[in-house]
């Protein structure tokens, strides 16, 4: 695949022929350096002015193992702009990509999260079933959880993608209520259904992992 498709190619020849091309060849221009967007610059980023994102990794990056396959640390979170009218967030992270032999018609769950308080704007590293969860706040299974493959419990599960690289969907929501009425043992159906009624707005980046470095444990 060519990687330049679409972008206009210069002959060389006629880069020589030009006087001004010696002189860009001695004198290269200084390469600007992008600092990391201030907070007001990260809202101009995002129309609504809604942002989620992660310290320890970004927007189309790749997830740290320490997160993922059978590291069971969830990765802090963080979030700002929250929309005025807020009165509690949930949290999904999803896999668009799970493999056809998993016999699911949606996406992979890999942590639900549901009646953080509205005043909290971060998770910390390893929140997860841990009491640096916010008080009040609820988490449902994985689909590990929900498969049967061993070794899983209630809250995060890393990614842990058999096949190939996949991506993975971190989304905020921030919602009009203060608790949602989610059985423990509810699934993505159930989360959505609660959740995506009282959503005045959320906020989402996608981050990458695979494949795995070892296998998946059977169901």
């Amino acid at each position: 695949t060519d990687l330049f498709s679409g972008v206009e190619k210069v002959n060389s020849n006629s880069q020589k022929r030009d006087p001004s091309y010696q002189t860009s060849r001695a004198r290269p221009k200084p390469r600007t350096v992008r600092l990391k967007p201030t907070f007001n610059g990260r809202l101009k980023m995002n129309q609504s002015g809604f942002l989620l994102l992660s310290p320890e990794f970004g927007q189309g990056s790749n997830i740290p193992y320490k997160y993922s396959e059978n590291n069971k640390c969830s990765p802090a979170l963080e979030w700002e702009g929250v929309p005025e009218g807020t009165k509690s967030f949930a949290i999904s992270i999803l896999d668009p990509d799970v493999p056809k032999e998993f016999e699911l018609d949606r996406s992979f769950v890999h942590w639900l999260v549901y009646d953080i308080p509205p005043q909290i704007s971060n998770l910390v590293e390893a929140a997860s079933m841990s009491h640096y969860m916010p008080f009040g706040a609820k988490e449902l299974n994985s689909d590990y959880v929900n498969l049967g493959i061993e070794g899983y419990q209630r809250g995060y599960a890393g990614p842990w993608p058999p096949d190939r690289a996949h991506r993975y969907v971190f989304t905020v929501y921030a919602l009009m209520t203060s608790s949602l009425n989610i059985k423990p043992e509810a699934d993505l159906a159930d989360f959505a259904k609660a959740v995506l009624p009282v959503t005045i707005d959320q906020a989402s980046f996608t981050a990458i992992y695979g494949p795995a470095k070892s296998a998946l444990p059977a169901a």
